[in-house]
């Protein structure tokens, strides 16, 4: 597992796992032998200056034939995105690449992945969570709201967790064994 955010390494303490604090690109250039059957990447792709290179060796060095991407990015696309606008919670200094429909699809090719599925992804956030992001992002009004009701707010209700689609990929990919049987499977769909 690789998690080079201080503040959510205390997330993986009860895995069993080899967890790296390196950044992605420090890792890989190490140049290590590892292979998965799985290679996850949430909210990753789009903090990285070269996500299609950096992808693209993650795939060709790391991942087993027919191995798994799963990933999860903002979505340009997504109707939150149009509704907000300016206000999309995903519009971030640190988010260096926001990903469309048909960019995740033209990467899916480069990469020669065979995309299994890409949908919305619903995230479940208690209203803790929510009130607190809130009194903190977006017009002054809904900031000086959402910081009233988190600080009146019964802990019990806080602690409800709502299903949310927030404007972000979830994308599953599979690794073609080899390019030709990729212009294979394509013409036979």
């Amino acid at each position: 597992m690789i998690e080079a955010n201080e503040e959510c390494l205390s997330n993986y303490e009860r895995l069993k796992c080899n967890l790296i604090t390196k950044s992605v690109e420090t890792w890989l250039a190490y140049q290590t032998k590892e292979c998965f059957d799985v290679i996850f990447l949430f909210d990753l792709l789009e903090h990285l200056r070269k996500p299609k290179q950096n992808l693209e060796q993650l795939v060709s060095r790391h991942l087993n034939t027919e191995g798994m991407v799963v990933a999860t990015f903002p979505n340009v696309d997504s109707l939150s995105r149009k509704l907000l606008n300016a206000f999309w919670p995903q519009y971030k200094v640190e988010h260096l690449f926001y990903f469309s429909q048909s960019s995740v699809q033209w990467l899916a090719r480069e990469l020669n992945l065979k995309t299994i599925e890409l949908s919305a992804l619903t995230k479940t956030l208690p209203l803790d969570y929510l009130y607190s992001i809130g009194s903190r992002f977006g017009p002054l009004s809904v900031q000086n709201c959402c910081r009233w009701i988190h600080q009146h707010l019964p802990q019990g209700i806080k602690q409800i967790a709502l299903p949310l689609k927030l404007g972000e990929w979830l994308w599953i990919a599979q690794k073609r064994e080899s390019l030709s049987k990729g212009i294979s499977d394509e013409t036979s769909n």
